[in-house]
Parts: C-alpha cells; sequence; structure tokens
C-alpha cells in the first residue's frame, strides 16, 4: 500500500515537473527570439549611427575644404604671396574637395534624400571653384585692386552663403537621424537586458522547479525499487530456506536409502558366511578358495566406490586398511593346511566382531592378506582405534582341534580422501604402509605418509 502511494506521488511529481520543464523551455525560446530581434534592431541602429557619423564627418571635412579654399584665395589676392596658393591647388588635386564630394555620395547611396541635396551642392561648390580661379587669374593679370573688387562682390559671397547653407541643412537632417538611431539603439539595449534578466531568472527558476520534482520522483522511485527489492529478497530468501531444508531432507533421505542397501547387502553376505541352516560356521570352501560371506575382490571394488561417493556427498571421511597374518607353528607346516583354513575363519570372526557397523566391509584378497573398509569415521584417529581393536582381537590365542596358535599381523592404513580419491590409489597407498609397518616388527599400525611430508 506504501509503495503504491509512492508511486502515485511519483507520477504527480513527474507530471509537474514536465510542465514547468516545457514553460522553462517556452520562456527561454521566447526570450531568445525577442533578444535575437531586440539584437537585430540594435545592430542595426549601431550601423545608422556608425553611416550618419560618417556622413556628418565627411560634411565637416567638406567645411574645412571650402573654407580652406576661401582663406588661401584671399590671401594670395591681397598679399600677392604664392605660398597662400598651396592650400587651394592641395583642394584641387584628386584627394582634395572633389574626392569629398564622391565620398558623400558614396555614403549617401541608399539615401534618396540625401543624395538630393548633394545633387545641389556639387554644382555650388564647382561655381565657387571657377569664380576662384577667375579672381586668382585677374590678380595676376591686372593687379590687386581689380581682384579686389571681384572678391569684395556679391557673387562670391552669395555662393558661398548657399553652400554653407545647404551644408549646414544636411548636417541637421544627420543629426537628427543619429539622434533617432542613438535612442532606437539604447531602447533595444535596455529591452534585450530586461529580457535578458527577466526570461533568464523566470526560466532558470521553472528549470529548477522542474530539477527539484525530477529528483523527488527519482527519489521516490529509488526507494519504491528498494522496498520491492528487499521483498524479493526476502521473498528468496524464504524459498532458498524451504529448498534448502527440502534439499537437506532429500539429501538424508538418500544416505538412509543407502545406508539401508548397504544394511541388507551386508547382512545377506555375512549370513552366508556366518551361519548354514543348521546353525553351524560355515567352513572353508576349497573350491572356491574364498571365505563363504567375505566380500570377494568385485563386491570390495563396488563397496569401494560407493563408500567414496557417499563420503563425497556427506562430505565425510573412509578409511582403507590392510592387514597381514604371520602365523606360526604347526599353521605353516604342509600337514597343517586344515588348521590354517579354520584360523582364516577364526581370524574373519574376530575381525567381524569388531566390525560391529553394517556399512562396514571385511575381504580377503588372497593369501594371510585381508582388507578392512571403515566409513565415516570422522577422523583418522578413529580409524587407528578401529585398527588397534583388530590388533587386538588377533593377538588372543586361537584354539583350534586342541591346539593353541599365536599369530602376529602389521596393519597399513590409507585414509579418503587425505590419501587417495579412487579405489587404486587408496589400495596402493594402504599396501605402502603396510610395508613400513612390517619393516618396523611385529603388530605395527602404520597410516600413509605421502613422501616428502
Amino acid at each position: 500500500m506504501q509503495t503504491d502511494k509512492s508511486l502515485k506521488k511519483s507520477h504527480e511529481n513527474r507530471h509537474l515537473s514536465i510542465v514547468a520543464f516545457a514553460l522553462a523551455l517556452f520562456i527561454i525560446l521566447g526570450t531568445g527570439t525577442f533578444i535575437f530581434f531586440s539584437l537585430r534592431t540594435l545592430i542595426e541602429s549601431n550601423r545608422t549611427v556608425s553611416h550618419t557619423l560618417k556622413t556628418i564627418n565627411s560634411l565637416e571635412h567638406l567645411l574645412v575644404h571650402l573654407t580652406e579654399f576661401e582663406i588661401s584665395e584671399r590671401g594670395y589676392v591681397i598679399t600677392g604671396d604664392e605660398h597662400y596658393l598651396e592650400p587651394y591647388f592641395s583642394e584641387l588635386s584628386p584627394d582634395g574637395i572633389q574626392q569629398q564630394l564622391f565620398d558623400l555620395r558614396q555614403l549617401s547611396a541608399d539615401d534618396p534624400v540625401l543624395q538630393s541635396s548633394l545633387a545641389s551642392l556639387a554644382p555650388l561648390v564647382s561655381k565657387k571653384i571657377l569664380f576662384m580661379q577667375q579672381v586668382i587669374n585677374l590678380r595676376v593679370a591686372r593687379g590687386f585692386e581689380a581682384a579686389k573688387a571681384s572678391i569684395t562682390s556679391n557673387i562670391g559671397n552669395e555662393m558661398t552663403k548657399a553652400s554653407l547653407i545647404l551644408i549646414e541643412t544636411i548636417k541637421q537632417r544627420e543629426t537628427r537621424i543619429l539622434q533617432q538611431a542613438s535612442t532606437d539603439a539604447a531602447a533595444s539595449l535596455q529591452y534585450s537586458i530586461f529580457s535578458i534578466a527577466a526570461g533568464g531568472v523566470t526560466g532558470s527558476l521553472l528549470l529548477l522547479l522542474s530539477l527539484i520534482l525530477l529528483n523527488r520522483e527519482s527519489s521516490a522511485r529509488i526507494r519504491a525499487a528498494e522496498a520491492l527489492q528487499q521483498l524479493n529478497s526476502e521473498l528468496d530468501q524464504r524459498v532458498e530456506e524451504r529448498t534448502s531444508a527440502l534439499r537437506d531432507y532429500t539429501e538424508k533421505l538418500r544416505l538412509s536409502e543407502e545406508h539401508f542397501r548397504l544394511l541388507v547387502d551386508a547382512t545377506k553376505e555375512y549370513a552366508m558366511f556366518m551361519l548354514d541352516p543348521q546353525g553351524e560356521v560355515l567352513t572353508w570352501n576349497k573350491g572356491e578358495e574364498q571365505l563363504k560371506g567375505l566380500a570377494n575382490r568385485r563386491l570390495l571394488s563396488e563397496r569401494i566406490n560407493m563408500i567414496i561417493g557417499l563420503c563425497r556427498r556427506s562430505k565425510t571421511i573412509a578409511a582403507l586398511m590392510i592387514f597381514d597374518l604371520d602365523k606360526t607353528g604347526a599353521v605353516n607346516k604342509p600337514e597343517g593346511h586344515g588348521i590354517g583354513d579354520l584360523l582364516l575363519q577364526q581370524v574373519a570372526v574376530r575381525t567381524l566382531a569388531v566390525l560391529q557397523r553394517s556399512s562396514d566391509t571385511l575381504a580377503r584378497l588372497g593369501g594371510d592378506q585381508f582388507v578392512v573398509l571403515v566409513s565415516q569415521i570422522g577422523e583418522t584417529a578413529n580409524a587407528v582405534k578401529v585398527a588397534e581393536k583388530i590388533l587386538k582381537a588377533l593377538q588372543e590365542p586361537f584354539e583350534i582341534e586342541g591346539l593353541a596358535i599365536n599369530i602376529s599381523c602389521n596393519i597399513g592404513i590409507a585414509v579418503f580422501p587425505d590419501h587417495g580419491e579412487n579405489e587404486l590409489t587408496l589400495m596402493k597407498n594402504a599396501d605402502e604402509a603396510l610395508n613400513v609397518s612390517k619393516s618396523q616388527g611385529e603388530n605395527f599400525i602404520t597410516v600413509y605418509t605421502a613422501p616428502g611430508s
């Protein structure tokens, strides 16, 4: 229930964050569009201001050129000094007053009003230049008095006055254009600044709100995911516990079945050895050359492999013992062959008395060698204890047909899995341990030790 509420709240936060983000994006785009057009207006205004300033500056230069032109003429007429004519000739050069007029016409190429004014100004300037040339020529030819009369006449003054009035009119118009462009630029700049500030602040606040809502939505989802993960973990744990319990029960059942089968096999085999239908102990079967009921080599191999598998699954250990008898007296004589058979029976009976568990196995390899297989012993020391019991049982005198027979034996032990993980290795290592016991004398027990250990 709590998870459903969290998810519902998460969806609401996500919806609000999307709305806030969309508004922020709309405001930012709108602000950007407005700023774009404001900047275009500002750039256009700046271009107009720059163009107008250039025009006014060019008009100022034209006034300077006309002034220098007239000053140089008057100075020459009055003094007769040709040095005064240097500005005059400079203004008549290609870089002089005509170039200034040409520059003004270029600047006003897209302004019909200014073009019209310049069209009226250019003839006045040309007439003024022609008049000044006439005055200078008159000064050269007829002297100061003649030139003075021309200078003081109204013709030259009228032309100069008309040129100055026209230039001043153009300057006033360009000044108004400059003022208007400057006003437009300032207004556009203010609008741009206001738009950037308002749009930026509003958009940033909406984006911040969107991020906060997204963070809340993400946190809610994380909490819901964690709750779901915890629920799944608890469920997995319960399933694992039930599965583990079922697996343990199955393993115990299987081990019980194996133990039961082992018990049945052992009971069946050993019953064949222990008793006949009349209750007497069976004797040596000379035809088959084995003790009736003892595990033969095939059965021993099956038991070893079965015990190895059982120990692997239950993680326990097993021991394989080989012991060798040393018979003395009449037993070793040819006529004591029957006694020897009975002695082997008694050895088997005493050994089986020690091996009280149904899962333990006794087999005869041949001659006077026997093999004992003990499963699930817990530790190697327990195998040594079983060997000591066997050794003690076999050290007691045997009474057969009125004869007291004493024997000795040596035992070698190999433990699964420390000393081997298969039948061949365990048999080999147990035999090596038996040889070590024999080398030490009689009635010795040796646990296999790997070379170099």
